[in-house]
């Protein structure tokens, strides 16, 4: 199937298999997050504590030098990104999909 443009070819077929395909690294990055959650879902909103490990862990999950100010980062950045990432990708196949769906119907309207 192609537009009828010699400059654009598409193959609707393929594109709406790719949609699929997108949701592979979707779910994998979905399920990661699920199990991090679920692993520190019990426990208080700022976990650390005032000790050294837990200063430590403060400021690797924050990214901050101290509770009062510091730079941002951290693997609450990282967190952040993945979530980002995988909001990104469940739209990127929603809209791989449609254009697929788009470009079946209007090949077929034009068969007509």
């Amino acid at each position: 199937m192609g537009s009828g443009n010699p400059d654009l070819n598409v193959n609707p077929p393929a594109l709406l298999k790719s949609s699929n395909a997108i949701s592979v690294p979707r779910e994998t990055i979905g399920n990661a997050l699920n199990r991090f959650y679920a692993r520190i879902g019990g426990l208080p909103a700022e976990p650390w504590g005032t000790d050294e490990i837990g200063q430590k862990f403060f400021i690797q999950y924050t990214g901050q030098d101290d509770p009062q100010g510091g730079r941002s980062g951290g693997y609450k950045l990282v967190l952040e990104a993945l979530q980002d990432l995988y909001e990104g990708l469940g739209n990127l196949g929603d809209k791989t999909k449609e254009m697929a769906t788009n470009f079946i119907s209007t090949e077929e309207d034009n068969t007509v």
